[in-house]
């Protein structure tokens, strides 16, 4: 952006910031120093030993705490009324991210909510066909009905429901991350396979929710449900 075909042309120039000047000492590669809702800016590192207010230590794990308790000592001999404040990089970091983790919680505890709540519905859904169903079962069994053509009989309409849902679904599902993913610098493309996987736990998670009916239905004794006709 200065005008430099190669980084070793601009060591030894100077370059003024407001009334001062500096001496261009080093050149470095391209680094994220902000969250990824911003592509990398240009980023000049400067020291003045008038205005300079925080210092940047790589210190090994094994000796954190002793390292910040030697600073903090020496901290206190110079500075006694200004309290040390230790920030870890990574720590910084985490909170680039603060509003996405929140709102990913919050959405994670209202989808397993929303889960529950539907495999309550459809529980009771089946529940109910199954008894409306019972004498129509009871003559496909006693006409020879397999207990695949009995299980499918059960599960079909609440496959098509789920189905349908998916495919009014999935077109919301598609804009609204891409629209999220539009706040980002830099994307990464949604595979076709993550909506499918969606649709198959989804299947499957119903079918989980109603197969004790269904097998119940099906061992049914076909008797008890025609003895009165």
């Amino acid at each position: 952006m200065l005008g430099f075909e190669n980084p070793d042309e601009a060591i030894g120039i100077q370059l003024s910031s407001g009334d001062e000047v500096y001496d261009v000492v080093g050149v470095l590669k391209d680094f994220h120093f902000q969250s990824f809702h911003v592509a990398i800016e240009p980023l000049m590192y400067s020291f003045d030993d008038k205005t300079s207010r925080c210092i940047g230590l790589t210190v090994p794990t094994d000796q954190l705490q002793e390292t910040i308790n030697s600073i903090n000592d020496k901290w206190d001999q110079v500075y006694p009324d200004a309290p040390l404040q230790v920030q870890f990089l990574d720590q910084t970091i985490d909170s680039f991210y603060k509003t996405e983790k929140t709102t990913s919680k919050m959405a994670s505890v209202a989808t397993v909510i929303a889960i529950l709540i539907s495999c309550l519905g459809l529980f009771g859904l089946m529940s109910y066909s199954i008894i409306q169903k019972s004498k129509e079962l009871g003559v496909r069994k006693v006409l020879g009905a397999s207990t695949l053509n009995i299980g499918v009989i059960l599960s079909k309409e609440f496959l098509a429901l789920i189905l349908i849902a998916f495919a009014l679904t999935l077109p919301l599902a598609y804009l609204s991350i891409e629209r999220w993913m539009e706040q980002y610098a830099y994307q990464v493309d949604i595979s076709w396979w993550i909506y499918v996987l969606g649709v198959v736990l989804s299947i499957s998670v119903a079918l989980l929710t109603v197969a004790a009916k269904v097998w119940k239905a099906i061992r049914a004794n076909p008797v008890e449900s025609l003895r009165y006709e």
